[in-house]
């Protein structure tokens, strides 16, 4: 047996204990995930001393700028009241994971090293039409980078990577266990050291283009080979949430600060503009709140570390799912969500709010057609006309990429086996149950879709809940509404004349 290089702290056996004197290191801070879950660890978890979170320059902002921006969302605002000088536990490292040594300096390494007892990635490009050679220098050089820097870290207590549900997609039932892809991850290693115009890296993502769904979810799959293979007797475990939106309620409901997945999508029916979706009405819709996510998350390592004690080649998998044993189907989250959209409509909305949901290609085309597009130019025309760009078009064309991207997670479904999360659920205390609530079972999902469609409508759509915009909200809706009805009942009527005409001319 290889002797691991991490040496073996004593059992843990709460989750404060797990995150005692904790020195976490954090990619993919300033992402979804994980901005909630830095706020959800400093505030349950006083006692963590630092969380060294590497992050690179962007969009003109030094790394350290952008950790100062992040702290002033809203979801930190309890935290700021609770501990004025949390900041001081946050260590910025600048770094690119893409690079070499991921751009760390030689000190910051240094630091790691001597220091990091907690590793969280997270980071990832979530791009489904990423090209291939990016999303395996992001989704997995960067891994095993990181993997060997942990390697280094001589009181490691569990590196926690955050894969995806559908890394396997390819298959119709998921275990929590590590697949074997049908390339190995080597190869695709050698594959970004090549040139996107070589024939020989074309072949290769041709071919690749249909072993899993798309380039995240093969580099994510080949992530988790690669841990398996180069993590042997090392503390490692592996989380796979499905398709993460909104939080349900901590630190506030309903928050979110991205448009992947089915947001975009919310938040484009809620302004009146989009009226048809690709998707089976029946098909299982695999949606969980981020907040339940990052519960889930934080206990992960400890449960895995119970794990690693009894048998330190053991790799915890957990499929964090809702399909399994609180399902909701597409057309039921369409159908709850426009009834939440309809209580609080949009004060900037276009027109009447709904959706239609279809698994027919032609059909989706059709309505794409006549109900996007159509209603775009008619309405980018008078735009123009006044002076003004393009508005809607560049939107559906936007949309259309969005919808294709999203095709085969909202028209095919799959069956998961979670029972690590069952029993890391049922082997906390209940006190650490209410702290940490991540029980899907609990979630209801009719208030869970209130409070998303409220979020979307603050957070994207910058409207506001006061009462006299929300007066003005209906009043406009209503005219919308009315619109709408008048619209639809002079297209019947033209509908029926054409019919009448043409029936008349066949008969005499």
């Amino acid at each position: 047996m290889v002797t691991p290089t991490a040496v073996a702290p004593p059992a843990l056996t709460t989750v404060n204990e797990m995150y005692e004197g904790g020195q976490i290191l954090m990619t993919g801070a300033t992402g979804f995930l994980g901005q909630i879950l830095i706020e959800k660890l400093l505030r349950s978890f006083p006692r963590i001393k630092t969380i060294y979170i590497i992050v690179r320059e962007k969009k003109g902002l030094s790394a350290e700028q952008r950790i100062d921006k992040m702290f002033r969302n809203v979801i930190f605002e309890s935290l700021h009241e609770l501990m004025p000088h949390f900041q001081l536990k946050i260590k910025v490292l600048n770094g690119q994971l893409d690079a070499p040594n991921l751009g760390l300096s030689p000190e910051d390494r240094s630091l790691v090293m001597s220091k990091v007892n907690l590793v969280f990635h997270c980071a990832a490009t979530l791009r489904f039409d990423e090209e291939l050679k990016v999303a395996i220098n992001t989704n997995m050089y960067a891994t095993q980078k990181l993997l060997d820097l942990a390697k280094q870290c001589s009181n490691l207590r569990m590196f926690t990577y955050v894969s995806t549900a559908f890394s396997h997609a390819n298959r119709k039932y998921i275990e929590e266990i590590v697949y074997k892809p049908k390339t190995h991850y080597t190869e695709l290693l050698k594959l970004a050291e090549m040139d996107i115009t070589h024939p020989k890296y074309q072949e290769a993502r041709d071919r690749l283009s249909t072993e899993n769904i798309n380039t995240y979810t093969l580099t994510k799959a080949a992530a988790e080979q690669l841990l398996h293979e180069e993590a042997t007797y090392i503390p490692v475990c592996i989380f796979r949430p499905s398709i993460v939106v909104s939080t349900w309620s901590d630190p506030i409901p309903g928050w979110i600060d991205n448009l992947y997945g089915p947001t975009g999508l919310v938040c484009g029916a809620q302004a009146g503009i989009i009226r048809s979706v690709l998707a089976d009405p029946n098909v299982k819709a695999d949606l969980v709140p981020v907040d339940f996510v990052a519960n889930a998350l934080v206990c992960a390592p400890w449960h895995a570390r119970q794990s690693y004690e009894k048998d330190n080649s053991s790799m915890p998998v957990y499929n964090y799912v809702s399909s399994k044993d609180n399902p909701i189907t597409w057309y039921d989250f369409s159908i709850t969500s426009q009834k939440a959209q309809l209580s609080i409509p949009s004060s900037q909305g276009l027109w009447y709010c709904f959706v239609l949901l279809t698994k027919h290609r032609t059909v989706y085309f059709l309505q794409n057609l006549l109900l996007h597009y159509l209603f775009g130019y008619i309405f980018d025309t008078c735009s123009w006309i006044s002076g003004n760009k393009f508005r809607l078009l560049p939107i559906y064309d936007k949309m259309s990429k969005v919808v294709s991207a999203l095709e085969p997670f909202s028209t095919k479904e799959w069956t998961f086996d979670n029972r690590n999360v069952e029993q890391m659920w049922n082997q906390l205390s209940s006190s650490e149950q209410n702290r940490f609530p991540f029980n899907i079972e609990s979630l209801n999902w009719d208030d869970f879709l209130d409070r998303y469609v409220r979020g979307t409508l603050v957070h994207h759509l910058n409207d506001k809940m006061d009462s006299e915009t929300r007066i003005k909200a209906k009043k406009r809706y209503t005219r919308l509404t009315v619109a709408h009805h008048c619209a639809k009942s002079l297209l019947y009527a033209c509908v029926v004349l054409l019919l009448w005409s043409l029936l008349k001319y066949i008969l005499w």
